[in-house]
């Protein structure tokens, strides 16, 4: 009698593991190795300021993110994800700027780019058409529209003055695909200064993006 319990239990465990092994990597084909979407959703953003290891946030700013996706499957458990997308950043930074009078003014950003992620996306499939996604990579960003208010005047946040126009940087998050449906949260953070300091330490982007979609 305890040797068939035994040997039940091996089977059991045996079943177990196989299971676990196909729930947490697929090595199979997708059906359907291309993919396309619809995306949208909102940004939390902010300018992080570094110098010589002291490091502060400015303000955050909320804007919205648009775009089209689209993904590869190479097994099912890990795709190439990419897109392209009108993300809107930015910042407000108190008592940043002097006028001509020595008068003290706040400045506020406004900075849409046309971004495009390139990210490695391990995905873990569950029953009734559900999917964990966990993705990371890189991002390219090229300003296009945005308008930055110092005090009472208003300027062209990408011109020479604010805002370099191109930006790099990397993202990590995770995402839960139910169906057709599919909720995001990725932190991205900027690697390059996007303003000119003159030597005196950077400003990169920092944000927070949670995105809705629809995959088609």
């Amino acid at each position: 009698m305890k040797k068939i319990i035994f040997t039940a239990l091996l089977a059991l465990l045996s079943v177990t593991d196989a299971s676990a092994q196909l729930l947490l990597w697929d090595s199979s084909k997708p059906e359907q190795p291309y993919g396309y979407g619809l995306r949208a959703g909102m940004n939390i953003s902010n300018l992080h300021y570094s110098y010589e290891g002291i490091g502060m946030n400015f303000d955050s700013r909320q804007g919205f993110r648009v775009g089209l996706s689209a993904e590869y499957g190479i097994v099912k458990s890990f795709y190439l994800n990419t897109g392209v997308y009108l993300t809107f950043k930015g910042a407000d930074m108190k008592d940043m700027a002097v006028d001509e009078h020595d008068r003290i003014l706040d400045v506020s950003v406004v900075a849409g780019y046309l971004e495009i992620p390139i990210q490695a996306s391990y995905r873990i499939n569950l029953p009734k058409e559900s999917q964990i996604q966990v993705n990371f990579g890189p991002y390219f960003s090229c300003g296009a529209v945005g308008q930055t208010k110092i005090g009472r005047d208003t300027e062209s946040t990408f011109s020479k003055d604010v805002l370099r126009r191109f930006d790099v940087g990397f993202g990590t998050g995770v995402g839960y695909t139910f169906r057709h449906v599919y909720l995001g949260f990725e932190y991205q953070f900027g690697l390059p200064s996007v303003m000119d300091m003159e030597g005196f330490g950077k400003i990169v982007n920092r944000n927070i993006a949670i995105t809705l979609g629809y995959n088609f």
